[in-house]
């Protein structure tokens, strides 16, 4: 329930603020507005004084993110200014221990689960995106992400390999066996050869961006295309 806050260093009233969501042993996840890559600006004025303002990618989209303690410090190009607690001084001082965080019982707190997947885990959010739109039961398969095209089909999803068998709403998977990392993304658009997913980077910051098809066939990034899951079962 506290506000965080982080200031720009050198710009007069410029910085972020986010409230705590949630305090894990080794990170807190906050809510935040208008966060993501800075696509613009304007000039709001405020008591008769001009301000000027980054505009996001994420501009008026609420939004959440993991942040370790040992990354709080400088969240950005910001510098960590401290929290608010959703309290008042006078009541804190009657009685401090009613509100102090007791260190052994916050290291014993665990991450919530998604259907066995950790909650706060960026392919986790994506695989909610996918059970929204997704037959049911939604997601009913395991394993590890390199897996799933394979473990999905087992579990009687529609399943393509083929770069140009996209279909919004679909999981795209790719893979990198050189630093064995896996990218989970969701289709929301389909172009001529070209495809529009969102996904999340690995403190859960939503993002969007556009794939080449053909891109994705080549591993032009170096990340080889695994497959499709489609937001669809076999009839079974």
């Amino acid at each position: 329930g506290a506000i965080a806050e982080w200031e720009t260093p050198g710009r007069d009233g410029s910085g972020h603020v986010a409230i705590v969501r949630a305090i894990l042993a080794d990170r807190i996840i906050i809510e935040e507005n208008n966060a993501g890559k800075v696509v613009d600006s304007r000039i709001f004025s405020i008591d008769g004084k001009r301000y000027k303002s980054e505009v996001t990618d994420g501009w008026g989209k609420t939004t959440i993110r993991a942040i370790k303690y040992d990354d709080m410090m400088k969240v950005d190009n910001r510098f960590f200014a401290g929290y608010i607690w959703p309290m008042r001084q006078t009541d804190y001082d009657k009685n401090p221990t009613n509100y102090q965080i007791s260190y052994i019982d916050q290291m014993a707190i665990k991450e919530p689960r998604y259907k066995g997947f950790s909650e706060y885990w960026g392919p986790a959010y994506i695989l909610k995106e996918f059970d929204k739109i997704a037959t049911a039961p939604g997601v009913n398969w395991r394993g590890s992400v390199n897996k799933w095209i394979d473990n999905a089909q087992a579990a009687g999803w529609i399943t393509k390999t083929d770069s140009h068998d996209a279909k919004i709403g679909a999981l795209a998977i790719r893979f990198n066996p050189t630093k064995n990392l896996v990218k989970v993304d969701i289709v929301r658009d389909i172009k001529t050869n070209t495809l529009v997913v969102d996904s999340r980077s690995g403190d859960l910051r939503p993002y969007t961006m556009t794939l080449e098809m053909d891109d994705l066939k080549n591993g032009k990034d170096g990340f080889n295309f695994l497959g499709y899951i489609w937001p669809v079962r076999e009839l079974i």
